[in-house]
C-alpha cells in the first residue's frame, strides 16, 4: 500500500514515469492490485500510451468490476484511440455504478462531441457542471480542486466546451460558482 501511495504522490507531481515505476513495484509485490492497475492505467494515459491504459484499466475492472473510476479511465483512453462505441459503454457503466460522477459525464460529453452529437454533448457537459456546482456549494475547497484537476486534463470540461462551441455555433457562459457551460445556437 505504501508503494502505491508513493506512486500517487508522484502522480500529483505529474511525474508519470516515476508513477509507472512505483506501480510496477506494487504489482510485483501483489499489493492492492486493482488500485495498482488503475493507477498504472492513469500513468500510462498521462504518457499517451492509450493502448496500455486500456489494458491496465481492463485488469482493474476484472479484479474489481464495481470500480467506476476504472471504467471511466478506460473510457477516456478508448476515446483517444477512436473506439467511441466501446468508450460510450464504459462511460455509461461508470455512471451506472456512480451516478454523480462528474468526470464520467465530462468524458461522455467529449465522446458525443467527437460524434458531432451536439445536444447530447451539451447535456453531458451540463450534467458534469451541475454535479461540480452542487459539490462546490457543499464543500467549496473540494469542488474547486476537482474543477481545477478536470481543466488540467487533455479533454477538460472548459476546453471541450470551447471546442464544442466553435464547432456548433454557440457561446460560453459561466455559472455563479465559476463553472462553465456552453449555450448552443442552431445554424441556419
Amino acid at each position: 500500500v505504501t508503494l502505491n501511495n508513493r506512486g500517487n504522490s508522484y502522480e500529483n507531481k505529474r511525474d508519470d514515469d516515476r508513477v509507472i515505476q512505483e506501480v510496477n513495484q506494487t504489482l510485483k509485490n501483489n499489493a492492492a492490485p486493482a488500485v495498482a492497475f488503475y493507477n498504472r492505467s492513469a500513468a500510462l494515459f498521462g504518457t499517451r500510451d492509450y493502448a496500455g491504459a486500456i489494458e491496465m484499466a481492463g485488469q482493474a475492472i476484472k479484479l474489481q468490476p464495481g470500480n467506476a473510476e476504472a471504467f471511466n479511465q478506460r473510457c477516456g483512453a478508448r476515446t483517444m484511440v477512436g473506439e467511441l462505441e466501446a468508450a460510450v459503454e464504459d462511460c455509461n457503466e461508470a455512471l451506472r455504478l456512480k451516478p454523480d460522477y462528474a468526470d464520467a459525464y465530462n468524458n461522455l460529453g467529449d465522446l458525443f462531441q467527437q460524434q458531432r452529437k451536439w445536444p447530447e454533448a451539451l447535456k453531458a457537459y451540463r450534467d458534469s457542471l451541475a454535479i461540480t456546482e452542487r459539490l462546490a456549494k457543499a464543500n467549496p475547497g473540494n469542488a474547486r480542486r476537482q474543477r481545477d484537476h478536470a481543466e488540467q486534463q487533455p479533454g477538460g470540461a472548459s476546453r471541450a466546451s470551447d471546442r464544442c462551441a466553435a464547432d456548433s455555433g454557440s457561446h460560453d457562459v459561466t455559472s455563479s460558482a465559476g463553472t462553465r457551460a456552453v449555450a448552443f445556437h442552431s445554424r441556419t
